[in-house]
């Protein structure tokens, strides 16, 4: 049984320029909200913004999940 606090997903199109980018500030929104620590939110904001990058860019499109637990935040990012 998993104990997250907030689970959510965000889909990143493949070439999605104009869109790059939403995706990774919804995230920081989202933590901002939650009221995380001001350093675990800019690591995590930087790091969602560089894969959602990449996944524009160099893949097919893909997935990014953020799950916030009582002790830690994770950021899980699949590509297609």
């Amino acid at each position: 049984m998993s104990n997250h606090l907030f689970v959510d997903s965000y889909d990143v199109a493949s070439g999605a320029f104009q869109t790059a980018g939403d995706s990774s500030a919804s995230i920081k929104r989202k933590l901002k909200q939650l009221g995380i620590d001001a350093t675990v939110l800019r690591r995590v904001s930087v790091a969602s913004y560089e894969v959602e990058l990449n996944l524009v860019i160099h893949s097919m499109g893909g997935t990014l999940t953020l799950q916030v637990d009582p002790e830690k935040v994770t950021l899980i990012s699949q590509d297609v």
